[in-house]
């Protein structure tokens, strides 16, 4: 049986990511928290997704939506 667990990462449209996933693949969604629910919520807009896990088949894959970065490469505190 073949496995796949990959971490995919988004600039702002997991949230679409994750429906599509559900719709087209059939996927269940284990766990999601937004940055605003976390407790690192100055990385980014509060809706983006910090972490999702979605299982397809046998297959597991997380994601979550970049945190912003300035222009030194640091977490930008706003959008």
């Amino acid at each position: 049986m073949l496995e796949v667990h990959r971490y995919i990462e988004f600039q702002g449209n997991c949230r679409q990511a994750i429906e599509f996933y559900q719709s087209a693949l059939d996927a269940e969604v284990l766990f999601t928290q937004t940055v605003g629910e976390s407790p690192m919520s100055d990385m980014g807009p509060a809706e983006n997704i910090m972490h999702c896990t979605i299982k397809i088949g046998h297959s597991t894959i997380m994601m979550c939506d970049a945190p912003r970065l300035d222009t030194t490469g640091a977490v930008a505190t706003s959008a």
